[in-house]
């Protein structure tokens, strides 16, 4: 059957005659299925009176429903169908035998409470009674209610958007419009837009309308496209233009259209131009090279200075994967520090060197959201340079070694030659000496003076043998390093002068003096010969001696001042060097060996010394040496010094 109206013409009114209510149901049948009773038509079909008693009813109508037969023939019709107003409209009596019409939808209530839709249908027939025909629709009814939801939810959104949505025909007509669209026109018209009006009666200006029929033609030719306008009054807009052909079997019926303000997004892509176009500027300013990539390891930005320490021109390789391009760079330390950056997301700092180019970098890589941005220069020269450096400084210490080995046959040598030298001289001077004691009164004045002489040479030759074997221990790390009271020290050297301080009146100011980690035989040494110095250049008539110390941090700075003879400023490097004597010997004794023996002392001591003199008014030697850690034990720093 194509529609419900269709049975009515088809079925069989009940033979003449029949008593029961004037139905003879025996023979019932549809004359547009002819031969087919009608209990094997799927429709339901009942006979009910005009107050809604069933009089007949087909198997399809009580099985649909759940009822037996029996049950179903002691329903009423309005037992089943529902509506919105209650019971089903019946036909009037008056209305003529045959009429018929469509109820429309309608629920059945099934035995078990469940509803069914149905299209009811419902014919008078000519005893007076009803004949229905009910049409199972809940599929049908389902997929009505999808589409009538799809709709609904259309209509929902395109009325709900900001954006303006609307269509017009090949005759430039208006199909629809949405509500923003309606609301925009009003505002600009003042008027509300009618279905049906033609765009160019709406009252835009030319230069609008004829902007827009080049659109509205170029869609009507099948074309599908975008467009963005710019205005600058009142405010700067940007206005995106989207315009799809209406087809129909390939024919163009129309075009629906969208439009949309894209001034926002517009103002940030400007905003984030610049700011890209600002950061670029500095990316590309920057003396070191840049680059980065996104989370895949694709290269989103590459400098000019990257293009040109890796000979790379950016556009070989933004938008390309990293470990692709250098694929040679895989078993790098770069490729472990990169991934380490990446995956742990912390920063790192390295050096490596890349064997393609035979150049080293220096690198720096930050993680970040997005991925990972790298920092890098070229630091071949000074690797070479270290390497040179290293490489000498085991020359260096090569040579040092051989120095300390030469300096210790050196001291071994003084040592023996020494001790070789002093037996003959002891031999000479003592049979000068006997010679003189023997022959004196046999010699004239001339021969004894020679004897004086030749007695004198032989004990400074003495004397300078013992200085040359002092100067050639001293600073030998022979005498360990310990902590030593300086304060114990320098009392020590004033009593061994104590002769001399009190023969020639010198007057001794001693400060209070630290402790330090020092050779103590060492810098005993040291003060004897700037204590002697002190004594033995100054003629002044009350002589003065001040001893001291400061504290200059990381350092003891000591002093020892007098009110001598002085030294004039251009000898003050010389009188550190050995056998460098400012005095004839026979004012004043020596061997210009005791400053050459401190200044060895000192530096072996990593300290410093030097003078500071006015001649003729005194004369100031000072020394430096660090401090040493106090928690450091002196048998730890023995060890060291071992």
């Amino acid at each position: 059957m194509k529609n419900a109206a269709e049975p009515f013409n088809s079925y069989h009114s009940p033979e003449p005659g029949d008593r029961r209510n004037g139905l003879n149901t025996s023979n019932v049948k549809l004359a547009a299925v002819p031969n087919i009773p009608i209990d094997q038509i799927p429709d339901g079909i009942i006979v009910f009176t005009k107050l809604g008693q069933i009089l007949y009813f087909n198997e399809a109508a009580a099985s649909c429903t759940g009822y037996s037969q029996d049950e179903f023939r002691g329903l009423n019709i309005n037992d089943l169908f529902q509506s919105e107003t209650g019971e089903i409209p019946l036909p009037e009596i008056e209305q003529p035998d045959g009429a018929q019409f469509t109820i429309g939808q309608r629920i059945v209530t099934c035995k078990n409470g469940t509803p069914a839709d149905v299209q009811l249908s419902v014919k008078s027939l000519q005893n007076g009674n009803m004949l229905a025909i009910a049409r199972d629709t809940s599929e049908r009814s389902h997929e009505e209610r999808e589409r009538d939801f799809d709709s609904n939810n259309l209509k929902a959104l395109i009325n709900n958007t900001n954006d303006l949505m609307w269509s017009v025909d090949c005759d430039l007509r208006l199909i629809t419009f949405n509500k923003a669209f309606d609301e925009r026109m009003r505002s600009v018209l003042g008027k509300q837009l009618m279905k049906g009006s033609n765009v160019f009666s709406i009252g835009l200006n030319d230069d609008s309308m004829g902007q827009m029929t080049e659109y509205y033609n170029r869609a009507l030719a099948g074309e599908n496209f975008t467009e963005t306008e710019y205005t600058h009054l009142p405010t700067p807009t940007w206005t995106e233009l989207s315009f799809y052909p209406i087809l129909q079997d390939k024919e163009v019926l129309g075009t629906a259209c969208h439009s949309r303000d894209v001034t926002q997004s517009r103002l940030a892509t400007q905003l984030l131009n610049k700011a890209h176009e600002k950061n670029s500027a500095i990316l590309e300013s920057i003396r070191d090279a840049f680059f980065s990539v996104d989370k895949n390891w694709v290269v989103t930005y590459w400098n000019k200075e990257a293009e040109r320490i890796l000979s790379m021109p950016r556009a070989n390789i933004i938008g390309n994967h990293f470990w692709d391009v250098y694929a040679n760079a895989v078993e790098t330390k770069s490729y472990v520090e990169y991934h380490r950056a990446m995956d742990e997301e912390v920063q790192v700092s390295f050096e490596d060197f890349y064997p393609p180019l035979g150049r080293w970098f220096e690198i720096t890589a930050y993680p970040s959201d997005e991925g990972l941005s790298v920092f890098f220069k070229e630091i071949t020269e000074r690797k070479e340079r270290e390497n040179a450096f290293r490489e000498l400084n085991e020359k260096l210490n090569a040579r040092a070694e051989e120095l300390l080995d030469s300096n210790k046959e050196l001291e071994r040598f003084a040592y023996i030659a020494s001790h070789d030298l002093q037996e003959p001289l002891r031999m000479v001077s003592s049979f000068v000496k006997l010679l003189e004691k023997k022959y004196k009164s046999q010699l004239d004045e001339t021969a004894n003076q020679y004897i004086t002489f030749a007695v004198e040479g032989a004990e400074r030759m003495n004397r300078l043998i013992l200085d040359l074997l002092e100067y050639s221990r001293a600073g030998s790390n022979s005498d360990l390093r310990v902590e030593t009271d300086m304060s114990v020290l320098v009392n020590q050297v004033l009593a061994t002068f104590s002769d001399k301080i009190r023969d020639t009146g010198t007057t001794i100011k001693v400060h209070l003096m630290p402790n330090i980690v020092a050779s103590p035989t060492q810098m005993t040494q040291v003060l004897q010969n700037l204590v002697s110095n002190a004594l033995k250049y100054n003629q002044s008539a009350v002589p003065t001696i001040e001893i001291g110390s400061e504290d200059k941090g990381d350092h003891w700075q000591f002093f020892i001042k007098d009110n001598g003879i002085g030294i004039d400023e251009k000898f003050y490097e010389r009188v550190f060097l050995i056998f460098q004597r400012l005095h004839n010997k026979n004012n004043y004794s020596g061997t210009g060996i005791g400053l050459a023996i401190c200044k060895k002392i000192i530096d072996r001591h990593n300290g410093s010394i030097w003078i500071e003199s006015e001649f003729g008014k005194g004369t100031s030697f000072l020394f430096t040496i660090k401090k040493t850690d106090q928690t450091e034990s002196a048998v730890e720093l023995t060890t060291k010094a071992t």
